[in-house]
Protein backbone atom coordinates (compact mmCIF):
# COMPACT_ATOMS: atom_id res chain seq x y z
CA UNK A 1 0.00 0.00 0.00
CA UNK A 2 1.44 3.33 -1.02
CA UNK A 3 1.03 6.16 1.49
CA UNK A 4 0.64 9.37 -0.57
CA UNK A 5 1.04 11.93 2.23
CA UNK A 6 1.64 11.78 5.94
CA UNK A 7 -1.68 11.90 7.80
CA UNK A 8 -2.15 14.61 10.40
CA UNK A 9 -3.46 13.81 13.86
CA UNK A 10 -6.89 15.19 12.90
CA UNK A 11 -6.95 13.04 9.77
CA UNK A 12 -5.91 9.98 11.77
CA UNK A 13 -8.79 10.57 14.20
CA UNK A 14 -11.18 10.69 11.23
CA UNK A 15 -9.71 7.45 9.83
CA UNK A 16 -10.24 5.73 13.17
CA UNK A 17 -13.81 7.05 13.18
CA UNK A 18 -14.34 5.62 9.70
CA UNK A 19 -13.02 2.27 10.89
CA UNK A 20 -15.49 2.35 13.80
CA UNK A 21 -18.37 3.21 11.45
CA UNK A 22 -17.35 0.39 9.13
CA UNK A 23 -17.20 -2.08 12.02
CA UNK A 24 -20.48 -1.05 13.68
CA UNK A 25 -22.62 0.21 10.81
CA UNK A 26 -21.60 -0.65 7.28
CA UNK A 27 -18.99 -0.29 4.58
CA UNK A 28 -21.43 1.89 2.64
CA UNK A 29 -21.74 4.35 5.53
CA UNK A 30 -17.98 4.59 5.90
CA UNK A 31 -17.61 5.12 2.15
CA UNK A 32 -20.28 7.83 2.16
CA UNK A 33 -18.49 9.68 4.95
CA UNK A 34 -15.15 9.35 3.19
CA UNK A 35 -16.69 10.82 0.03
CA UNK A 36 -18.12 13.72 2.06
CA UNK A 37 -14.74 14.39 3.68
CA UNK A 38 -12.83 14.39 0.37
CA UNK A 39 -11.35 16.81 -0.76
CA UNK A 40 -11.98 19.10 2.24
CA UNK A 41 -10.18 16.83 4.72
CA UNK A 42 -8.35 14.28 2.55
CA UNK A 43 -6.71 14.45 -0.86
CA UNK A 44 -7.90 12.01 -3.51
CA UNK A 45 -4.69 9.91 -3.18
CA UNK A 46 -5.20 9.83 0.60
CA UNK A 47 -8.81 8.68 0.11
CA UNK A 48 -7.62 5.80 -2.09
CA UNK A 49 -5.13 4.82 0.62
CA UNK A 50 -7.81 5.06 3.33
CA UNK A 51 -10.10 2.74 1.37
CA UNK A 52 -7.29 0.19 1.28
CA UNK A 53 -6.61 0.68 4.99
CA UNK A 54 -10.29 0.16 5.85
CA UNK A 55 -10.12 -3.27 4.25
CA UNK A 56 -7.48 -4.33 6.79
CA UNK A 57 -8.15 -5.95 10.15
CA UNK A 58 -8.31 -3.43 13.01
CA UNK A 59 -4.82 -4.20 14.32
CA UNK A 60 -3.27 -3.97 10.86
CA UNK A 61 -5.13 -0.74 10.13
CA UNK A 62 -3.77 0.88 13.29
CA UNK A 63 -0.23 -0.34 12.63
CA UNK A 64 -0.40 1.04 9.09
CA UNK A 65 -1.85 4.31 10.35
CA UNK A 66 0.94 4.67 12.92
CA UNK A 67 3.49 4.29 10.12
CA UNK A 68 1.61 6.77 7.92
CA UNK A 69 0.97 9.61 10.37
CA UNK A 70 2.93 12.52 11.69
CA UNK A 71 4.48 12.38 15.16
CA UNK A 72 1.74 13.39 17.62
CA UNK A 73 -0.01 12.38 20.83
CA UNK A 74 -2.41 10.02 19.04
CA UNK A 75 0.49 8.20 17.37
CA UNK A 76 2.14 7.70 20.76
CA UNK A 77 -1.12 6.36 22.24
CA UNK A 78 -1.57 3.91 19.37
CA UNK A 79 2.03 2.75 19.71
CA UNK A 80 1.55 2.25 23.45
CA UNK A 81 -1.63 0.22 22.87
CA UNK A 82 0.09 -2.21 20.54
CA UNK A 83 -1.98 -4.36 18.18
CA UNK A 84 -5.22 -4.10 20.18
CA UNK A 85 -8.45 -3.39 18.36
CA UNK A 86 -9.76 -0.47 20.48
CA UNK A 87 -8.69 3.18 20.45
Amino acid sequence: MAIPDTFTEAQAELILSLADVRATDSCASAERLLQEWTPARFTEPQAVCIREMLALEAGELKATLVDAMEPCALRLRLLAMGPQTGH
